[in-house]
């Protein structure tokens, strides 16, 4: 087993910042322990839907983006993942809700 730790930035797709706004620090670190990263990375996705009200479908799991950086000599650096999540806002006082699409930036 090895030792994962997420450490997640959110943020709101381009069609939805200018309605809504999320804390891109609303999912708080995890530390997972796992075989590999793919298990690590489906369990993430369940520990923030039990604690972030954050649903991360099996699908966005499956499609998920490689996140880079550079390297000191330029080379690229695979350092985590971008993948799609889907979360409730609250709409207004009525405690109507509306489902926005937001993307989870996954540094492991």
């Amino acid at each position: 087993m090895k030792e994962y730790i997420f450490r997640t930035n959110a943020t709101m797709k381009p069609h939805n910042n200018k309605n809504w706004w999320i804390s891109s620090d609303v999912v708080t670190e995890k530390r997972i322990s796992a075989e590999n990263v793919n298990a690590a990375v489906k369990e993430w996705a369940a520990q923030v839907e039990e604690k972030h009200y954050i649903t991360i479908s099996p699908n966005a799991i499956k499609n998920k983006s490689p996140m880079y950086i550079d390297g000191p000599d330029g080379e690229a650096k695979q350092i985590g993942f971008v993948i799609t999540g889907k979360t409730d806002f609250q709409r207004d006082s009525a405690q109507r809700r509306a489902p926005n699409i937001l993307s989870c930036g996954l540094k492991s």
